[in-house]
């Protein structure tokens, strides 16, 4: 019976496996016999089961590796999670995958310890921690944005001077250089008190906007020594051309203060398999249809492809669809090589399009959920929203959303799940569990007086089915009643309501 090979319909993709593979986790959807027969279709004598496709190749997999299972790279954590559920997988494979894709400790911002450093790295680090910090955000762009017109304005014929020893320094191109100058400084002044504040040294250093914040500085001082060198701010605006062409680095320093460039970054890091493999067919056809376009016009007079070198900047303008029009064929043989190389460019540079769109919105749908269950780390969570609404917190690592709640010292986080998927327990033994994990020693009634100690105000509930959560801050307005009986909510600050729920509703 085990031998029996049966036929799994995950909407229209047939699947086809040994029913011992299924019946080694019989406490599974598809292992338990008596829940899987619930969607077996007596005419096409096959399970028919509307989910994902792409999901269920990895489910699958979980039974028959003996139970590895791995999420799929380009489906959101989720639909995963949700497939997972549906199947009746191994719950803590549900904490697994919400705990390393989207609650990781690398995703946890390092915070200083020192209550003051603290507030300054926020308002440095963080521009939504608080009003100030955005406007000193906004000066900090204002900065940038000044360096850069002024990299780009100095190029002007008008402000260029040549370097022959007899200009005297124009007014305007002096201002120019106290301006940049001031820049300069400011940009100095950030980065050292950044690194000053920062809680992981080597971890500041090795940032990659730290190092383009370091490297857009670096042209002005080898400027500043060729100004000493030749007496005059005129000449260190216009020596050593390489070197400041590392200035329009600066630009990159606007990501900081916008998280779409950051979610840009993230895909083009994921997408680098798809882009070399898309710069390796471009080579390949760079070179075949300039080799053939200079075969082709080889007896046309006047012909600008006189070697195969001479085609190539051709080759690639045709096949990015950006054609020019400076280097043309003028035979037919010629013309007809240039279409099927545009029609060849087409279709190779929309290939790895959809990956790459589909890492976008990966990544940004990811931001956007990280944004619903944390924000900076002075604003945390709104979990008034999060533990109502949002479908993939309660499938979320406990111990971490903890941590996370205790670094504000005055909210806690009660019961197994806030989504009614697993059992609760009582609010008092959860506490004292989790407080015990830290101090052991402590009795029963040490362990409450140090909550206390700490600014908890303790609420209490009268059964194994009680959770919720607790908080020094005031109660709010009551809100809707969901399938968790919400009556009230603990206002933990900065506008958001935490509810506590009294009873689960059977």
């Amino acid at each position: 019976m085990d031998n029996q090979r049966i036929v799994l319909n995950v909407s229209g993709l047939i699947f086809e496996t040994y029913l011992s593979t299924l019946n080694r986790f019989p406490d599974t959807l598809l292992g338990n016999p008596e829940q899987r027969i619930k969607f077996y279709d007596y005419e096409r004598n096959e399970y028919f089961f509307d989910r994902s496709r792409s999901c269920f190749e990895h489910i699958l997999y979980y039974y028959q590796s003996g139970g590895v299972i791995r999420k799929p790279k380009y489906v959101d954590i989720d639909i995963f999670v949700d497939e997972i559920k549906f199947f009746k997988l191994d719950s803590k494979l549900v904490f697994h995958f919400s705990d390393s894709e989207m609650f990781s400790e690398e995703s946890t911002p390092q915070m200083p310890s020192n209550l003051i450093r603290r507030k300054l790295w926020q308002f440095f680090e963080y521009p939504e921690s608080s009003i100030y910090a955005k406007i000193f955000a906004g000066f900090s762009i204002s900065v940038i944005l000044l360096s850069i017109c002024l990299y780009c304005i100095e190029t002007l014929p008008h402000y260029s001077v040549q370097i022959d020893g007899n200009n005297h320094t124009d007014s305007i191109i002096e201002t120019f250089f106290y301006i940049e100058t001031s820049c300069v400084t400011w940009f100095i002044i950030e980065l050292l008190i950044r690194f000053l504040l920062c809680p992981v040294k080597c971890q500041f250093i090795k940032g990659f906007l730290n190092i383009v914040d370091l490297i857009s500085i670096i042209p002005y001082f080898i400027s500043l020594g060729n100004k000493y060198a030749n007496g005059s701010p005129t000449n260190s605006f216009q020596s050593i051309r390489t070197v400041k062409l590392v200035r329009v680095f600066r630009i990159f320093k606007l990501t900081r203060h916008s998280q779409g460039l950051q979610i840009l970054g993230q895909t083009l890091r994921a997408s680098i398999q798809e882009l070399m493999m898309l710069l390796f067919f471009l080579g390949i056809l760079v070179v075949t249809f300039s080799s053939a376009i200079y075969f082709a016009e080889a007896t046309v007079p006047n012909s600008p492809f006189r070697s195969i070198p001479d085609g190539f900047w051709w080759a690639i303008v045709t096949i990015t669809t950006v054609g020019y029009g400076d280097v043309y064929p003028i035979g037919i043989p010629g013309k007809i090589i240039c279409s099927f190389c545009a029609v060849a460019g087409v279709l190779t540079i929309a290939l790895p399009v959809p990956v790459i769109v589909s890492n976008f919105d990966y990544y940004y749908r990811l931001d956007m959920e990280r944004r619903n269950v944390q924000t900076n780390p002075n604003n945390f969570h709104s979990y008034g929203r999060v533990l109502t609404d949002y479908r993939g917190l309660p499938n979320c690592n406990r111990s971490l959303l903890i941590r996370r709640l205790d670094s504000r010292n005055n909210v806690r986080l009660c019961g197994n799940s806030v989504g009614g998927e697993y059992s609760s327990i009582n609010f008092r033994q959860y506490m004292l569990r989790h407080e015990n994990t830290e101090r052991p020693h402590l009795s029963e009634n040490s362990q409450l007086r140090h909550l206390r100690h700490r600014g908890i105000n303790h609420l209490s509930f009268d059964g194994a089915e009680d959770y919720g959560l607790v908080g020094n801050g005031k109660r709010s307005e009551s809100l809707p009643g969901d399938k968790h009986s919400v009556a009230n909510c603990v206002d933990i600050g900065h506008g958001y309501y935490v509810p506590v729920p009294t009873r689960m509703c059977h």
